[in-house]
């Protein structure tokens, strides 16, 4: 039944981050006065650029399904908090290396966090008001973390300690808002019915 899947979706995504803390993470290793280490910034930046635009052109075509046009915007915000938990990673360790010369460079990574967590924000409320609430709480929340994973691992050389655990948080956080994205869309679909409008279900 619904309420089953709800409960199930919840329960599973309260389990990852158990798995994801078993996996464990080395702290960053970074010497943050070598020019491998932004270009590891630029090399990073690539992907989510390319997530970005890509969805933003989609976005244009697809302008009147909001079905489609919901979850791109949550794709965007989360795409963007991601790079923003990365860049304050960036400005700490760059303030943290106590070199003056540099202490401009950690601020201006932590002003673009700053930006780009209030355009996430803004991206996000359009997110909700163009698709289902709990559709794009789920892309966003996958795509945050994933990114984020993935910035941490080539940016700043961690390590997962245990792959295995790791990886098995990761997917649990993918099932459950699988779970919760089936309970929301056939809740809606059951919500439609009973007011005698057809499901597209």
């Amino acid at each position: 039944t619904l309420e089953k899947k709800e409960i199930l979706g919840f329960s599973i995504l309260i389990s990852a981050p158990i798995f994801l803390t078993l996996g464990g993470v080395s702290p960053p290793n970074v010497v943050v006065t070598t020019i491998e280490f932004y270009n590891s910034i630029l090399f990073f930046m690539i992907f989510p650029v390319i997530l970005i635009l890509g969805s933003i052109l989609l976005i244009k075509i697809k302008r009147n399904s909001n079905e489609i046009i919901g979850p791109l915007y949550a794709l965007i915000s989360g795409t963007i908090f991601a790079i923003g938990a990365v860049l304050t990673q960036i400005g700490v360790e760059i303030l943290k290396s106590g070199i003056s010369e540099l202490i401009i460079i950690g601020l201006l990574f932590l002003l673009f966090m700053l930006i780009g967590n209030t355009l996430a924000t803004v991206v996000q409320q359009l997110s909700f008001q163009r698709g289902k609430v709990g559709i794009a709480v789920s892309v966003q929340s996958a795509a945050n973390l994933l990114i984020a994973v993935y910035g941490g691992i080539l940016i700043f050389s961690q390590d997962v300690l245990i792959p295995f655990l790791f990886i098995v948080g990761l997917g649990i956080i993918l099932a459950g808002n699988i779970f919760l994205i089936q309970f929301q869309v056939r809740l809606e679909s059951k919500g439609n019915e009973s007011k005698g409008i057809p499901s597209k279900v």
